[in-house]
This record gives C-alpha cells, structure tokens and sequence, in this order.
C-alpha cells in the first residue's frame, strides 16, 4: 500500500513511526517532491519513498529508504 505524505503533520507522523529524518522534507514537496509511506500487504514491511521529475518531467527516485534511516 502506498500512502501519499502530504502534509507537515503526516510527514512528522511517518519520521516519528520509522525514526528517521523525513518530517524535515516539507519544503522539498513544496519544491515538487513527493513522498510515500509504503507498506507491503504481506510482510507489513514498511519503507517511506520520495519522488521528483527529472529535466525531462519523468519521476525518478531520489530516496527509499527503511526504519532508522
């Protein structure tokens, strides 16, 4: 499942859930990027995902990243 962060508060809500830098990311959605709280149905195995368009205005990755990163 992918769950689009769109906002300071769910971005502050996935940091504090995976330890991890991404509530300090809203200028960058701002900017254009936008970030994903992924989670396998399976496994329930989570990673949060930030996307931006290239020169070109494809998306491209630019972090995947897990718990505590």
């Amino acid at each position: 499942k992918a769950t689009g962060l769109d906002s300071p508060r769910a971005l502050a809500e996935e940091g504090a859930r995976m330890n991890h830098c991404v509530a300090t990311y809203w200028v960058s959605c701002e900017a254009g990027s936008r970030i994903f709280s992924l989670v396998h149905a399976d496994t329930r195995r989570r990673s949060t995902l930030q996307l931006s368009r290239n020169k070109t205005g494809q998306w491209v990755i630019l972090q995947h990243k897990g718990p505590g990163n």
